[in-house]
């Protein structure tokens, strides 16, 4: 991976269509740093929010940032479930998905509610 990293340009998902707009694409950019920074949109503009994706020994860990600035939150998943931890003073949500209730996110279907 370089250095600039490897771009990819993604559909708009319209939840009113429940289709992908190819003709309101956004860059996503992804950059090898610590763990895999993943910038959504462009990775030139401080604005762009991104997530950062760190492995450990025995779970993830995906950093949130709104945008240059402090992360947002972090989400650190183990095993089978994941938990919230706010960075800016709001309290801590974990997050529970029964297994199966999102079956077929990601192919070709929205993740979103």
């Amino acid at each position: 991976m370089s250095d600039r990293g490897i771009q990819l340009i993604i559909p708009t998902y319209d939840p009113e269509t429940q289709e992908c707009d190819a003709s309101k694409p956004h860059a996503l950019t992804l950059r090898e740093e610590t763990g895999l920074r993943i910038v959504l949109g462009d990775p030139g503009d401080p604005d762009a929010p991104d997530l950062l994706i760190e492995r450990y020994l025995d779970r993830w860990y995906i950093v949130v940032h709104p945008n240059e600035g402090d992360p947002l939150c972090i989400i650190e998943i183990t095993g089978d479930s994941a938990t919230v931890k706010s960075d800016t003073g709001a309290p801590a949500a974990l997050l529970v998905v029964p297994v199966g209730a999102r079956e077929g996110c990601g192919k070709g279907k929205s993740c979103g509610p």
